[in-house]
This record gives structure tokens, C-alpha cells and sequence, in this order.
């Protein structure tokens, strides 16, 4: 990315880390969005990630709820909805969405045949069309097979503490 501020991609994964205390990723998910917010580092999301956050974080809390009680009723429906929002609000706050058009679904068809799975090849072609220095994600099998510069959280973290 041109000029001097870093700009980083934060994948699906590490937003649901972040939001979603019993991940494994949890610490190193919410250490990575502090340092990045106290440095100054440009946080950006495919915006295709936006729904997979949703969806994703109100099942978990229903899921949480059916274990508990053993139903989901309507209150409860409503908590998981404007805690799923609520989460999207947050990371519209925290970052900036990556549009995408035609280009990004023809980009991801073209990875195809490097890496199947199409969110994370939009997401990829988000982070080639941000031109950002680094993908950020908790998948590895994902970096093994990145385009783009790729790094977990926690490799983040590292990196950026060594280039202070």
C-alpha cells in the first residue's frame, strides 16, 4: 500500500476470534485489534466477511442457549440478532470494508485451482485490490496457500514488535 501507514486484512476467522470468547484464537485476535488500533494500523474486511460474522455469531450464541436451556425462544432469537449486528457495527468501527465486483469473483476463480475454497479467495482478491501490506488470519492451511503476504495473529504481533 502507498505511503507509510501499515494496512493490514483481518480474515473472517480472526473477527469471529475476536468476538467469540471460547475460540482458540480469542487472546491473540483482540491483542492483534488493540495494537493495531494504538499504532495506527489500517484495519480493512472483505466486505464479504460481514455476513459470515453475522450468521456465525448469532448461531454460536443460539447454540450456547440450546445447550443451556435446551430451546431458543424469541427473546432469546432477538439477543442473537443485536448481538450479531452489534458485532458488525463494531467492525465497521474498527476497519474499513474492501468492496468487490466482477474482477475480485473472477480473481477468486482464478485461485481455484490453488486453493478451493471461494471465501477465502475473495478474500484474497480484497487484499490485492486494498493493496495491503499483510493478510491476517488464523488459518493455516489458508497462508500456506496465500497469494499475498499472510501472517496469524500472533506472527502479526511478532513481526510488528520487531519492526518498532
Amino acid at each position: 500500500m502507498s505511503g507509510n501507514q501499515e494496512c493490514i486484512v483481518i480474515d473472517t476467522n480472526v473477527w469471529l476470534d475476536n468476538y467469540i470468547p471460547h475460540r482458540a484464537g480469542h487472546a491473540d485476535a483482540q491483542r492483534l485489534l488493540a495494537c493495531a488500533r494504538s499504532c495506527d494500523v489500517q484495519l480493512l474486511y472483505a466486505v464479504e466477511s460481514v455476513k459470515d460474522v453475522f450468521y456465525v455469531i448469532a448461531a454460536d450464541f443460539k447454540a450456547t442457549v440450546r445447550a443451556q436451556a435446551g430451546h431458543v425462544g424469541d427473546a432469546e432469537e432477538a439477543v442473537a440478532q443485536q448481538l450479531a449486528w452489534s458485532c458488525v457495527e463494531n467492525m465497521r468501527t474498527l476497519a474499513n470494508a474492501i468492496g468487490a465486483d466482477e474482477s475480485d469473483v473472477w480473481l477468486a476463480a482464478k485461485y481455484r485451482s490453488l486453493h478451493g475454497d471461494l471465501e477465502d479467495n475473495l478474500v484474497l482478491a480484497a487484499t490485492k485490490r486494498a493493496g495491503a501490506d499483510y493478510l491476517v488470519t488464523g488459518d493455516r492451511a489458508f497462508i500456506e496457500k496465500a497469494t499475498v503476504p499472510a501472517l496469524t495473529p500472533r506472527d502479526w504481533l511478532v513481526l510488528h514488535e520487531a519492526e518498532r
